[in-house]
């Protein structure tokens, strides 16, 4: 919590990559785990610093069906509420593309085409 506050709020992070996602999948069963007064504690403050959430792909492939939507519906809230959501791979390793896989979920939450946004070059530099 601590970590993605500041990450909201320091002015050289211009996206929070996947938020609560630590990669070790150890309670990854129930996001109701996360008090939603934190949740909205990070949307606050990403969007009084005008910053982008990511949905990364990598995270949805660790976490039980009750879990993906949960978190789809997370991220809808704060597509919601103004923040804008980025799609993400976790990339930077040699993933495969999981975007067929979560479309349900994210679909299920409400995302349409045109809901996640591109940031250019510019944005990130």
């Amino acid at each position: 919590y601590r970590q993605q506050m500041y990450l909201a709020c320091d002015e050289r992070v211009t996206i929070l990559g996947h938020p609560w996602y630590h990669g070790k999948g150890l309670w990854y069963d129930d996001f109701s785990v996360i008090p939603h007064s934190m949740n909205m504690d990070i949307a606050a403050a990403l969007k009084e610093n005008g910053k982008a959430v990511e949905c990364n792909s990598q995270f949805y492939c660790k976490a039980s069906e009750r879990f993906k939507c949960q978190y789809s519906e997370f991220l809808r809230e704060l597509f919601e509420m103004g923040i804008p959501v980025t799609y993400g791979s976790d990339s930077h390793h040699d993933y495969k593309d999981y975007r067929p896989n979560i479309e349900k979920y994210l679909s299920s939450a409400g995302f349409v085409e045109g809901d996640f946004t591109t940031l250019s070059d510019t944005a990130l530099w």
